[in-house]
């Protein structure tokens, strides 16, 4: 449990008051997540019917677990960073399969992690999704960082790192997103600094291996 405070308080009180509430210390639990896993998927695909007008998909990348909380912390941002410059909003990619018709508005891709793993993903509501997943794989394992790409990524970059200095003056987004990296591991400050040692290189060699045919799942929902 981690207490994280923001905004016009006396610490010395806010000290005070936490040492009233704070249980009696115990050792912690030892903690299982059983084996380490290997990149490969456990199955492939998994499908479902339910009452949707339309196949919803979720496709997935296991992503290597670093113990080093800083460590983990650039590769689930360089995860986010990939993923929008290939099959963000404003994509070639994205363009292609909207106008194409294959996804809409509720497309997204990203990452989330959880006790020592992360996936990195994409999904929607699409009318095939077994194509834009071919889609997709064929275009990261054929990317290679050209001029625009390159520019792209660095807008992408500012735009984040604007996020970042815009969130700071909200206490409750400081002290959601400093509980939250104390838990895994890294000092929240440290984000300007890990998201400009992440370049152009390291975004193509995440592509072309993360989104490979054989390290994808996919799940679906289709209609009944």
């Amino acid at each position: 449990m981690v207490l994280c405070c923001a905004g016009d308080i006396d610490p010395e009180w806010v000290f005070a008051e936490a040492e009233k509430l704070k249980p009696a210390e115990k050792d912690a639990p030892d903690r299982d997540y059983g084996d380490v896993e290997g990149m490969l998927p456990a199955a492939v695909r998994a499908e479902e019917k339910m009452p949707v007008s339309m196949p919803i998909f979720m496709m997935g990348s296991k992503l290597t677990w670093k113990a080093e909380g800083d460590i983990w912390a650039r590769e689930m941002f360089l995860a986010d960073l990939a993923c929008d410059l290939l099959m963000g909003e404003g994509s070639p990619l994205y363009s292609e399969l909207y106008n194409g018709g294959l996804i809409n508005q509720s497309f997204y891709s990203g990452s989330f992690d959880f006790a020592h793993g992360g996936v990195c993903c994409a999904g929607g509501r699409c009318p095939d999704p077994e194509a834009v997943m071919a889609r997709i794989v064929d275009a990261s394992e054929s990317f290679r960082m050209d001029a625009a790409s390159r520019a792209r990524l660095e807008r992408i970059k500012k735009a984040s790192l604007g996020n970042f200095i815009m969130a700071l003056d909200s206490p409750e987004e400081l002290c959601h997103t400093q509980a939250e990296s104390w838990f895994t591991g890294w000092e929240r400050m440290q984000y300007p600094a890990i998201l400009e040692s992440i370049g152009a290189a390291d975004v193509e060699a995440f592509l072309n291996e993360t989104f490979r045919a054989d390290r994808l799942a996919m799940s679906i929902i289709r209609p009944l």
